[in-house]
Order: structure tokens, then sequence, then C-alpha cells
């Protein structure tokens, strides 16, 4: 035999899903958490990269005639003439070999007189 029982009533009575934690009351922390998480992540991802982005946009502003650059295929060359979107560089004065590259390839610039190592410092 079979004896079922009915469910008992949640302490202080009313419904299942009543009580403490349940409502808006529990969704603020929770969103308060979130927001905290996103601050994080602005603060310590974001932020950092749209800096060292537009300190390489100002160094890519910054080249004129003469300068030298080293691509990120790894050829260095002298800028001899600068565009709006590339640089026409000298790869080798002896033979005059030029290609044109646009701006986004240059990973860095020496100024004309300065030398590999003062460079590389900077960088």
């Amino acid at each position: 035999m079979h004896v079922c029982y009915a469910a008992e009533p949640p302490p202080g009575g009313g419904t299942p899903g009543e009580g403490k934690g349940a409502g808006w009351g529990s969704f603020a922390p929770m969103m308060m958490f979130v927001f905290f998480l996103v601050a994080l992540l602005y603060i310590f991802m974001i932020g950092p990269q749209k800096r060292k982005e537009q300190e390489r946009r100002r160094m890519i502003d910054a080249v004129a005639k003469k300068d030298r650059i080293l691509t990120h295929g790894g050829i260095w060359g002298e800028v001899v003439e600068a565009g709006e979107k590339d640089f026409l560089v000298r790869i080798d004065p002896r033979k005059d070999v030029q290609i044109r590259i646009v701006k986004d390839a240059v990973l860095r610039t020496e100024k004309k007189g300065e030398s590999a190592e003062e460079a590389e410092r900077k960088a």
C-alpha cells in the first residue's frame, strides 16, 4: 500500500518562490558584480591596449623622409616619400631598390642620426 503525503508549505506560509532571496533583491548584487567585472576588464585589458595603439599611431605619424624603418616582415629601409596611407622605402641605395609599404606594416622607426641601440632602448 502506498501512502502519498501532500507537500508541506514553506515556513512562513506562502507559495514556493516567495521568501528570502527571491525577486529583485538578489538581482541588484548580481548586476553590480557584472558591472564590476566589466570595469576590471576595461582597466586591465582594453585601456592599456588603446594607449599602446595611440602611441604606435603617433610613432608612425612622426615618420619623415630619411628616417629608417623596420617592417613586420623584417625589412629595413629608408623612407623616400611619405604618403597618406603608405611609404616609399629605399631598401638598397646602391641599386636604388624601392618598395611601397602601407603604414600599418611599420614595426619600429629610427630617426636620421639615431643609432639602432638608441631606437631599441626607446622601444
